[in-house]
């Protein structure tokens, strides 16, 4: 992808938790060593990558309100995080 040109890649330090929303499931990379690998090879490519934070601690409390309205959508998760 780094020889095609790609911007850049970005991952995700999500908890595979099972549920398809906010995040499917299976797509996150939370096992530091690896985050570092990952890190290395892009500096060998020259490629920039972002990483998206994510304490699934923190998001458990966020997101049980919403999650116990049966707001499994978009606006849901804007008001678990920002409120109504």
């Amino acid at each position: 992808m780094a020889e095609m040109g790609i911007a850049a890649f970005k991952i995700f330090m999500v908890v595979d938790t099972g549920r398809s929303y906010p995040h499917m499931p299976g797509i996150g990379v939370h096992d530091h060593g690896r985050i570092l690998e990952i890190m290395q090879h892009c500096a060998k490519v020259n490629v920039p990558l972002m990483v998206h934070p994510h304490d699934q601690a923190l998001m458990d409390v966020i997101e049980k309100e919403f999650w116990d309205r049966q707001q499994r959508d978009a606006p849901g998760l804007c008001q678990g995080l920002c409120g109504p």
